[in-house]
């Protein structure tokens, strides 16, 4: 199957410029038309990207399952505008359409995070941090964390198995709870061990602060024809978006 346009290698400072400025126009957005049509533009950048459907389907899913949670409140607790009883509880339609509109932002932001950075690796988007002049000790903090997390994972894990071997079971006694605040404890203690032992090491080996960068990314032409691309295709959907009258359909929608 021959390659599309957007399968091409891009820099990844532009796909990091494109991500931050279009999360910052989903955010800044206050109408909830164009949030919906900003949501519509990032499903076609996840088309176009050929982002994996299923699992994106699913992380989508696990993003929604946590904000319902925390935007069920909103309909009830937001006291703005007309409002609809339900066995004598008030549920106000701001408050709803509030809700409504932090969904679709949340989901626009991750599509297009998806879309334009989900096949860069961590050490790839660290790299491009460093040369947008992001601050080195956050890079380097970016860097060690996703190194060494799986570490942490690990001794977390023998920590829980010879808990285990001793006969530890979860239950709701105050011994299980204080078994479980001194596994946390050590959890610690053993981190900055670890921690000590792998800044010596690399001491030895001459590291002094800073990863040095033998790779530098090359601003193409492809490059600016995806920045040209894409912020033709917003202004098209936004100006789209003026010419249908949202709060119409929605008139419509609510009184049948």
């Amino acid at each position: 199957m021959p390659l599309s346009f957007f399968d091409a290698r891009f820099d990844p400072r532009t796909l990091i410029f494109l991500t931050l400025s279009f999360a910052l126009i989903v955010i800044g957005v206050s109408s909830l038309h164009l949030t919906f049509f900003l949501f519509i533009f990032a499903i076609g950048l996840a088309v176009l990207f050929r982002a994996p459907l299923l699992s994106t389907f699913k992380k989508i899913m696990l993003i929604d399952g946590f904000m319902i949670l925390a935007l069920f409140s909103l309909p009830f607790t937001f006291a703005s505008g007309p409002s609809v009883q339900v066995w004598d509880i008030p549920i106000y339609l701001d408050g709803f359409w509030m809700a409504v509109a932090i969904a679709l932002k949340a989901n626009s932001i991750f599509l297009s995070f998806t879309a334009l950075m989900g096949r860069m690796g961590v050490a790839e988007f660290a790299h491009a941090l460093a040369h947008l002049k992001v601050p080195s000790q956050f890079v380097l903090i970016l860097l060690l964390m996703v190194r060494y997390v799986d570490v942490l994972r690990l001794e977390l894990e023998r920590m829980r198995t010879a808990m285990k071997c001793r006969g530890f079971r979860y239950s709701t006694s105050w011994l299980c709870w204080k078994s479980i605040g001194h596994l946390i404890g050590m959890l610690f203690v053993r981190s900055i061990e670890r921690g000590e032992q792998i800044l010596t090491s690399m001491k030895c080996r001459g590291f002094q602060g800073t990863f040095p960068l033998l790779h530098h990314f090359h601003y193409g032409e492809q490059d600016t024809l995806l920045i040209l691309t894409f912020f033709s295709g917003l202004l098209l959907f936004l100006y789209a978006s003026s010419l249908i009258d949202f709060a119409a359909i929605l008139e419509l929608f609510h009184y049948g």
